[in-house]
């Protein structure tokens, strides 16, 4: 940005300063959604009271893709190995994996498991 400051502002000065400013908005916004998302999460799991014959299985990570750019959320997973199905209660209460997001059409706001 002192470069854009200190020289003439020409076209190609001017793309390069709204490129800058944009990755920094982005990565500031997708930095906050992130963490917003990750503290409904952990509201959800901590208040799930499983059903009975389930069992925690621990945390698992997925990669999270928004209008922003990407982040990941760690949420988690039970099973009943009597029914052999296991489920995420925070992907049913923030809509994780089912949802679209409206500003990035097709592209799930929530996708792959890592």
């Amino acid at each position: 940005m002192a470069r854009f400051q200190a020289g003439e502002p020409t076209g190609v000065a001017v793309a390069q300063l709204e490129i800058l400013v944009r990755t920094a908005v982005f990565k500031s916004a997708n930095d906050l959604v992130g963490w917003m998302l990750q503290q409904a999460v952990d509201r959800i799991d901590a208040a799930y009271q499983p059903k009975p014959r389930e069992e925690r299985k621990g945390r698992e990570t997925i990669n999270a893709q928004g209008i922003f750019g990407h982040f990941e959320l760690k949420r988690d997973y039970y099973y009943h190995a009597g029914k052999k199905q296991g489920h995420y209660p925070a992907d049913a209460g923030t809509g994780i994996g089912s949802r679209l997001h409206p500003g990035v059409g097709q592209t799930p706001l929530f996708g792959r498991r890592r």
